[in-house]
C-alpha cells in the first residue's frame, strides 16, 4: 500500500487502499475518490442469541431498553485522514492557486510540467466556477500552504461526496 503525506511530511492525506481515478478532464493530474459514509464507535450486533451470551432479550429491545445514544455517522475520508474544513473564500483560493502553483511546478520532472499546468488550469477553472459546490480541507496541522483537498457532491443521490486530489503535489511511501 502507498500512503501520500503533504511535502512537509507531517500529514498523511490518502492511500491507495482507496480507489483512486485519475480525471481526464483533468489530463490525469487530479485524482478522485468516493467517499462513504460510516458508522463511528461501538456498534451492538444482535447475533440473535437473546441473553444467552450476555445480549438483551427480545422483550427488553421491544420497551426500548436498549439504551445509549444512536452511532455517529461520519464521512469515512474525513475521519480517518482528520481534514479540517478551510472556509476558505474565493479570493483566498485564487491566492492559494498562484502560490501553490509557483511552488509545485518545479518539484514536476520537466517532460510532465506542461501536462500538470494544463490539468491544473482546468482544474482551477472548474474550481472557480463552481466554487460554491466545493468543500476545501486541509490536514490537522492547518498548513493552507500546502495541498488541499477538495470534496463536490457529484450527484444529488450519491450517499457521499467525491473528493479531489493533486497527487503530484505529494510525496508517497510504501507501507
Amino acid at each position: 500500500m502507498r500512503i501520500y503525506q503533504n511535502l512537509d511530511g507531517e500529514n498523511d492525506i490518502i492511500s491507495d487502499g482507496y480507489k483512486l481515478v485519475p480525471l481526464e478532464e483533468f489530463n490525469g493530474v487530479i485524482y478522485e475518490v468516493e467517499s462513504q459514509m460510516i458508522v463511528k464507535g461501538e456498534v451492538n450486533v444482535d447475533v440473535g442469541c437473546g441473553n444467552a451470551f450476555g445480549g438483551k432479550n427480545e422483550d427488553e429491545e421491544e420497551e426500548g431498553a436498549v439504551g445509549g445514544a444512536p452511532p455517529e455517522k461520519v464521512n469515512d475520508l474525513i475521519d480517518h485522514f482528520q481534514y479540517e474544513e478551510t472556509g476558505m473564500d474565493k479570493a483566498e483560493f485564487k491566492e492559494w492557486l498562484k502560490e501553490y502553483g509557483k511552488k509545485i511546478v518545479p518539484k514536476i520532472p520537466e517532460a510532465e510540467q506542461d501536462n500538470f499546468k494544463k490539468g491544473f488550469q482546468a482544474f482551477a477553472k472548474r474550481v472557480l466556477t463552481k466554487f460554491d459546490e466545493f468543500c476545501i480541507y486541509c490536514p490537522p496541522n492547518w498548513n493552507r500552504e500546502d495541498n488541499l483537498v477538495f470534496s463536490y457532491w457529484k450527484q444529488d443521490t450519491d450517499p457521499a461526496p467525491h473528493f479531489l486530489y493533486i497527487l503530484s503535489g505529494l510525496k508517497s511511501y510504501k507501507v
